[in-house]
């Protein structure tokens, strides 16, 4: 039998990191929160003309805790300038 000492191999470990995931839930938590049950809409279609301005107002002017404060268009283009 075969083993990977004979090809002076070694064992690795994986370590999982699942950030992007948990910044997919935070998104998540926050869309049911600010937006989907913030109010009482009459109908689907209403709630779907209020996500555009959400969206905007989430990435724009609203600044994020975990970006230092900054909002996601203004982290980007910070980053894109350096």
């Amino acid at each position: 039998m075969l083993y990977y000492h004979n090809f002076n191999l070694a064992k690795t470990v994986t370590i999982i990191y699942n950030l992007p995931a948990s910044r997919t839930e935070r998104f998540m938590q926050t869309l049911l929160q600010e937006w989907a049950y913030a109010r009482t809409y009459t109908s689907s279609e209403q709630r779907n003309l209020f996500l555009e301005p959400f969206l905007h107002k989430y990435n724009w002017p609203r600044p994020h805790r975990g970006k230092n404060g900054f909002s996601s268009v203004c982290r980007l283009k910070k980053n894109l300038e350096v």
